[in-house]
């Protein structure tokens, strides 16, 4: 069956249901953290099916990551290839397409828009790093200033991109055709920019005077800090249309979990029965996903929306994380192939 509740059977045991639905045991009672006996499951009670993971391959090589999509289903991110060297790549209906890079070995690729405008990473014949854009089939510098090792992180539909500088110690910014600008700090030394949306607002830490870091955005000029969830510091990983912002922020208790911040407001989304979570994507229906550890220890996957986190589990024994979710409730991220190896994959939700 899809993914959904299923109503136990008479005869049904734990190991048939995962069985009959591909999943291992260990993914089926990590959705089902209800079940603390798995000898007794009485007919006519609920078993969540969490959404099967598809494995997106790689590029001949032994592992894959997925990073973003866009609403055309366009996944992108970074595979290893035949030859061991790092390539990025997008994905489209089962197909995966290396993107190349500017005349090394190494590239990734971070953030697609819905023009299918890629922005990412290579470095060049020199080993310096310099973030590319790829547009139909050609990839280019885009030209950041040389004396600083700026980094993108996103690209919303008007070509504007962010980011920040690669191993911090700088300032994010904000680029649009050649120009740049410095989006500054909450009073402290540096900053990073993970996303912006299409009404340029952008979105990501800063650091403080007092030297921690917080979530901010900033629009038109002005930074504005969004708070903690009571802790110390914070980080603001994606913002939607509807100014929706997610990240992670330390809780009084100093443990990190992820946030959804409006109107003003940082909810704490909770975890997966276990210490930690963090929240790295939102799309327009507030749907929400990212990683959230188990009361197992695993890391896993998770989708929230309604006040509710599910667990969207693995593939095999192993972990999974959700990196970006689309308008069409299509997740993407990384989940086992095997003990060693993890691979791209993509959840296929349906948006609320």
């Amino acid at each position: 069956m899809a993914s959904g509740v299923y109503l136990v059977k008479a005869g049904d045991t734990l190991w048939d249901i995962a069985v009959r639905n591909n999943m291992t045991l260990a993914a089926l009672l990590a959705a089902n953290p209800q079940i603390v006996d798995r000898s007794l499951i009485r007919v006519g009670s609920s078993v969540t099916i969490p959404p099967l993971s598809i494995d997106l391959g790689t590029l001949g090589g032994r592992s894959s990551n997925a990073r973003d999509i866009n609403d055309r289903g366009q996944v992108v991110g970074e595979s290893w290839t035949v030859s061991g060297e790092y390539h990025a790549f997008s994905w489209l209906d089962g197909a995966m397409v290396d993107l190349g890079n500017l005349g090394n070995t190494w590239s990734e690729a971070v953030a697609i828009n819905s023009r299918g405008q890629v922005v990412g990473g290579s470095a060049t014949p020199s080993g310096r790093l310099r973030a590319f854009l790829w547009q139909d089939g050609t990839m280019v510098d885009i030209g950041l200033p040389d004396d600083v090792d700026l980094y993108p992180s996103a690209v919303n539909s008007l070509s504007q991109v962010v980011g920040g500088p690669q191993g911090g110690g700088g300032h994010a910014f904000l680029w649009r055709a050649g120009s740049v600008t410095e989006l500054m700090t909450l009073g402290g030394a540096a900053s990073f920019a993970w996303d912006i949306n299409d009404q340029g607002q952008v979105v990501g830490f800063s650091d403080l005077a007092s030297g921690d870091a917080h979530a901010f955005v900033w629009q038109d000029g002005t930074m504005a800090d969004l708070g903690t969830l009571g802790g110390a510091e914070s980080e603001a990983r994606a913002i939607n249309d509807r100014g929706q912002v997610v990240g992670s922020s330390d809780t009084p208790s100093g443990i990190s979990h992820a946030f959804l911040w409006q109107d003003g407001t940082m909810t704490d989304l909770g975890t997966l029965g276990g210490a930690t979570s963090g929240a790295l994507d939102v799309n327009t229906c507030g749907q929400v996903v990212g990683w959230g550890d188990t009361a197992s220890g695993r890391r896993h996957a998770f989708l929230w929306q309604d006040g509710v986190m599910t667990d969207l589990g693995t593939r095999s024994e192993g972990e999974s994380r959700a990196a970006a979710i689309n308008d069409r409730g299509e997740v993407v991220g990384t989940c086992p192939a095997s003990s060693s190896r993890l691979h791209a994959c993509l959840w296929q939700l349906g948006a609320e």
